[in-house]
């Protein structure tokens, strides 16, 4: 037989949740008080059949309960138990919308310190236009905002091995500005105190290049960096045109399938209009790779002429030698990081080659402006450079730079800086430390 219960005249259903629970403090404290209502009401109900059959009491307040009692007291358990999960999705939701708040409060006094940042470093960061005459002051411009996002969002480059730690990916365009500064490490180092923090250039593009299945990770970079952008400079619009070539600075498709379709449609093109031409040119760049793997090449100097604040120089190979000549300037030079070239004609090529590029070696005192082909190494300029200054090493992104060295082993593209850095303080110093040891 079932009964029915009542507490002080109410029905166990009729009971709230606070009511219930005290009914089962009275008689056992150890059940915990965080369960449904259901559950608790069907606890109560036990304990009341204990203490009837411990007692032995005929409760007046007892009688059979009958279906319709019955089913109207579980329909009132799925309403209680449905009025819990309905506040539990609005706490969750109220919960979420906290959180959203603080998130956008956090995003908009970034953007203001953003916006403080790129101010102050374009008023006061002067781009060079006598070393860098092809960079455009939109270039500057979304350099210098690239670089502020970078600064806060803490995507500085410290890592030292790990490039997927890296958070934001540049266009192309502002990645070939970037490489330009950090090849002229003096007014880089210029930018980075004005910024306020030392970035490394460090791309997660370098560990994945070249290869097609990565473009898709590659390409969540990009378009978070873009988020970003439009976040901290909701009033700059991102499809900025460079008047050089007239496309987007922030190319929207950069990384896409669409974007690496036109790519290979318009090598296709090109490759389409000198089908006729391009073997014969190969079998007679092979032919001249196998001639200069035989013997050296008598003419066209791998090297032209270039000028400084000091005067000019030139060095030209006839059979391995070399000869270098030099004048000195009768005007003093008021900046001597500056320099002009006087050769920067892309009709002069090298034998064995039909592609040169323009190096710039950068030292304290003055800037060379030489043409090398891509695949002739360094021993000429280092052995001309020397000359002056015997006490110099060369680097390239902080890696030496040794006589073997050409170009295109390491990648360089055209107005890449060799930094010439004297060594004789850090021999001296060497010395110094060897001596104290005895070992000198």
């Amino acid at each position: 037989m079932v009964f029915r219960f009542s507490i002080n005249g109410k029905a166990l259903s009729s009971l709230t949740l606070d009511e219930i629970f005290s009914e089962i403090r009275k008689r056992d404290p150890t059940i915990s008080p965080y369960l449904k209502k259901s559950i608790l009401r069907n606890k109560l109900r036990e304990l009341l059949e204990q203490d009837l059959k411990n007692k032995n009491i005929n409760n007046s307040n007892k009688r059979p309960l009958s279906d319709d009692e019955d089913s109207d007291e579980d329909s009132d358990d799925e309403k209680d138990d449905k009025n819990i999960e309905d506040n539990f999705e609005k706490s969750l939701d109220r919960l979420i919308l906290k959180f959203k708040n603080k998130r956008m409060k956090y995003e908009k006094e970034n953007s203001k310190k953003c916006l403080k940042l790129y101010k102050k470093v374009k008023k006061q960061f002067k781009i060079s236009t006598i070393l860098y005459p092809s960079l455009s002051i939109k270039e500057t411009d979304e350099f210098i905002k690239f670089m502020v996002i970078k600064v806060i969002e803490n995507d500085l480059g410290y890592h030292d091995d790990d490039h997927n730690k890296i958070k934001l990916l540049p266009p192309p365009s502002i990645e070939s500005y970037w490489k330009k500064m950090v090849n002229n490490s003096v007014q880089y180092k210029e930018f980075l105190k004005i910024i306020g923090k030392e970035i490394h250039f460090k791309l997660p593009k370098q560990i994945y290049k070249e290869k097609v299945k990565h473009h898709s990770y590659l390409r969540e970079k990009y378009e978070h960096t873009l988020k970003l952008y439009s976040n901290y400079f909701p009033e700059s619009s991102i499809i900025h045109l460079n008047k050089k070539n007239n496309e987007s600075i922030w190319p929207l498709n950069y990384l896409s399938p669409s974007y690496s379709d036109a790519d290979s449609s318009s090598d296709s093109d090109s490759s389409s209009d000198s089908s006729s031409d391009s073997s014969s040119k190969e079998e007679e760049e092979e032919e001249l790779e196998e001639e200069s793997n035989i013997s050296p090449p008598i003419t066209s100097p791998p090297i032209n002429i270039f000028s400084t604040c000091f005067g000019s120089f030139s060095s030209s190979s006839s059979c391995g030698s070399s000869s270098v000549s030099s004048s000195a300037s009768s005007t003093p030079c008021s900046s001597p990081l500056i320099s002009r070239p006087i050769l920067r004609s892309n009709s002069i090529t090298a034998l064995g080659s039909n592609k040169t590029i323009d190096i710039i070696i950068e030292s304290k005192t003055e800037n060379l402006y030489c043409r090398v082909p891509i695949k002739q190494n360094f021993s000429e300029i280092i052995k001309s450079f020397s000359k002056r200054h015997p006490n110099f090493k060369y680097y390239y992104y902080n890696n030496q730079v040794y006589n073997s060295d050409t170009p295109k082993s390491l990648d360089m593209d055209d107005d890449d800086i060799i930094e010439a850095r004297e060594e004789v303080a850090e021999n001296l110093q060497k010395e110094i430390v060897q001596e104290k040891e005895g070992t000198f």
